[in-house]
């Protein structure tokens, strides 16, 4: 019976996990991408005065990166999702990318 259960705490963890991972396997996978991405967020966080704790990656490309970014100031926090091209400067909001 403990055998059973943890198989299924497991499998659990893994669906979990397994998306996120997923959309983050190329910072892991592709040492060129990893440093294309840190440097486009470091200057976008840089340009904007973001800290590193505003800054929430949710997925990762070949040609960008797809960030959340929720400024942490007094009062409600507003939240908006950005692109970052990693060869253009300026970062795009994802609702005006379609």
């Amino acid at each position: 019976m403990q055998q059973w259960l943890f198989w299924i705490v497991v499998l659990v963890v893994l669906a979990v996990l397994l998306p996120r991972l997923w959309a983050l396997r190329l910072l892991y996978a592709d040492a060129d991408v990893r440093g294309k991405a840190r440097a486009a967020l470091e200057r976008t966080m840089e340009d904007s005065g973001w800290l590193p704790s505003d800054v929430l990656v949710r997925s990762v490309t070949h040609d960008r990166m797809r960030v959340d970014v929720r400024p942490h100031h007094r009062g409600t926090d507003a939240s908006s999702c950005l692109l970052l091209p990693f060869e253009q400067t300026k970062p795009i909001f994802c609702d005006s990318s379609r």
